[in-house]
C-alpha cells in the first residue's frame, strides 16, 4: 500500500505539537501526563443512551434527575463522525473521524475526502512516547481499530492493515498491544487463515519479539505473570511482555451470550488487562476500546469505569 512519506510526517508533526501542549503544560507542573482511554461503543449515539436511561427510569422506578449510565461520568463531549459522500456513515468514515478529526467517505481509513493523508491520534501519542494500545471485539483489522492505526483506500484490505498494524510502513511500529479477532488476517489461506499472500504474520510478529497469545489459556498465562490482573497494583513492572498480539478468534469474537469463557477472553478482561500492561513505569499511555453492542456492552463498561 502507497503512503504518501512526507505528507504523514508532515502532518503528524502537527498533532505531535498539539498533543506536546499538554505534555509541556503537565511537565511544568512535574505530572504525567494524562492517559487517553477512548471506549467506542460501535453505533451507540445519543438516542439509545437516552433510550437506555429511559428503560432504566421506568423498570427500576429510577428518579430521571440521577438516572446516569456507567459512561456518564466519563463523558466529555461529542464528535460529528458524518461521511463525506453518503448519508448513513460507516465504521470506516466514523473511525477516521475519531481518530483522525477528518471527515472522509465510507471505506477510507487514515485518508481524508480529498485522499490527502491525515495521521491519528494513536500516531501522535506513540511520538511523545505513550504506549499504545488497541482492543476490540471485532477482527482487530475491522475499521475502527484499522482507523487508528493504518492508512488504506479501502477498509477491505484487512490484509494490509494486519501488516501495518505490526510495523510495515513509513512510522514503523506504533501499536504496543493488539488484542481481538482476526487471526485469520494473519494467517496464511494454505493455513485456513485468509492471506493469499501466504504470509504467517503471527510467526513474524514472534520473530520480531512480540509477546503472541492465541487462546484463553495464553491469556490467563499472560495474566499470571501479572498483566491481566483487575488490580492496577498488579499490572506494574511488565514492560518486557510488551509488544503483545493476541487474535482469539478467526474471525469477530462471540456475543458475549455465546461465549466459551474457556476459549476468548471477555472485552472487561482484555480492557483491563491492557491497561495493566500499558501502565508502568510512570508513563502515559493511549488505549482504544471497541466494542460490538451486542457483546455485553452494559455489563462490560462497568468494571473498566471501576478499575479505573
Amino acid at each position: 500500500m502507497f503512503i504518501k512519506t512526507k505528507t504523514l510526517l508532515a502532518s503528524l508533526f502537527n498533532v505531535v505539537i498539539m498533543l506536546g501542549m499538554v505534555s509541556a503544560e503537565n511537565d511544568s507542573h512535574h505530572k504525567r501526563s494524562p492517559s487517553v482511554i477512548v471506549l467506542i461503543p460501535d453505533g451507540f449515539g445519543a438516542s439509545q443512551a437516552t433510550l437506555t436511561r429511559e428503560f432504566l427510569r421506568a423498570r427500576d422506578g429510577l428518579d430521571e434527575r440521577f438516572n446516569k449510565l456507567a459512561f456518564d461520568d466519563y463523558h466529555v463531549g461529542s464528535i460529528m463522525t458524518k461521511s463525506a459522500n453518503n448519508l448513513v456513515t460507516d465504521s470506516a468514515a466514523a473511525g477516521t473521524a475519531f481518530a483522525c478529526g477528518a471527515n472522509t467517505n465510507n471505506g477510507i481509513i487514515g485518508y481524508d475526502e480529498n485522499i490527502e493523508i491525515c495521521p491519528t491520534v494513536l500516531e501522535g501519542a506513540k511520538a511523545l512516547g505513550y504506549r499504545t494500545g488497541l482492543v476490540s471485539t471485532t477482527r482487530i483489522t475491522h475499521a475502527t481499530p484499522a482507523a487508528y492505526s493504518s492508512h488504506v483506500y479501502d477498509r477491505d484490505f484487512e490484509e494490509d492493515i494486519a501488516a501495518m498494524q505490526l510495523g510495515e510502513y513509513v512510522l514503523g511500529p506504533q501499536v504496543d498491544l493488539l488484542w481481538g479477532g482476526g487471526r485469520s488476517m494473519f494467517t496464511p489461506a494454505s493455513a485456513n487463515g485468509s492471506r493469499v499472500d501466504e504470509r504467517d504474520l503471527v510467526a513474524e510478529a514472534k520473530e520480531k519479539g512480540w509477546n503472541v497469545v492465541l487462546s484463553k489459556i495464553e491469556f490467563d498465562a499472560y495474566g499470571k505473570d501479572g498483566k491481566a490482573r483487575r488490580s492496577r497494583i498488579a499490572g506494574r513492572n511488565n514492560g518486557g511482555h510488551l509488544p503483545s498480539l493476541g487474535l482469539f478468534a478467526d474471525s469477530h469474537l462471540d456475543y458475549d451470550i455465546d461465549r466459551d469463557e474457556s476459549e476468548q477472553p471477555s472485552l472487561a478482561e482484555m480492557a483491563i488487562g491492557a491497561m495493566n500492561a500499558l501502565d508502568h513505569d510512570n508513563k502515559p499511555f493511549f488505549l482504544m476500546v471497541r466494542l460490538h453492542p451486542l457483546h455485553n456492552c452494559s455489563q462490560s463498561l462497568h468494571p473498566i469505569g471501576r478499575s479505573w
